[in-house]
């Protein structure tokens, strides 16, 4: 980003590779706006395999910067604003954290965060956001279970008459509960 304040939410960096700085970002004379965002497995040959930031000033919300080589975030100029994500190696900043987000299947590119992960409701509400849970979780997904619903003995997503049929069943031994 040279020269553009950008507003980014719910979006996936992950997989790249720069030949100097700034393998999932360089930010030169940029304040971006990142809101659950997921900076992840980017690689540089110098500074910032996540984001290298020249005179730039990004602030960064419920967001996750993870798995970068050579580091997270390369500063060469400029001061981030980052609160309620999840840093690998540390920041400076309220609700911040330093633990593996616990991602589904890097790999092969799935972000998702698992039901283990430490990021799952560690965020902070912002106005008008949808979320899971307690409250917002970090990174571009937020994860959401399955509600299963109690006396739902047939799994169709309803409580009926059906129910109590498979009830029935289920004690008689003619069937196996689900």
């Amino acid at each position: 980003l040279d020269f553009s304040d950008p507003i980014l939410t719910n979006v996936t960096i992950s997989n790249n590779m720069a030949e100097y700085y700034g393998g999932g970002m360089r930010l030169s004379n940029s304040n971006p706006i990142l809101t659950n965002v997921t900076i992840s497995n980017n690689t540089a040959t110098s500074g910032g395999g996540g984001m290298r930031l020249s005179s730039s000033n990004p602030t960064l919300t419920n967001s996750i910067i993870w798995g970068n080589s050579p580091e997270s975030i390369y500063i060469s100029s400029g001061t981030p604003l980052i609160t309620y994500s999840d840093i690998e190696g540390g920041w400076e900043g309220e609700g911040n954290i330093d633990d593996n987000p616990q991602f589904t299947d890097p790999d092969n590119g799935d972000y998702t965060l698992m039901e283990t992960s430490p990021c799952i409701d560690t965020g902070t509400i912002i106005e008008d956001m949808e979320y899971c849970g307690d409250a917002p979780d970090m990174g571009a997904f937020e994860y959401c279970e399955e509600q299963v619903l109690s006396g739902d003995l047939n799994g169709d997503g309803l409580i009926n008459v059906l129910d109590v049929v498979a009830l029935v069943n289920i004690v008689l031994g003619n069937s196996d509960p689900i």
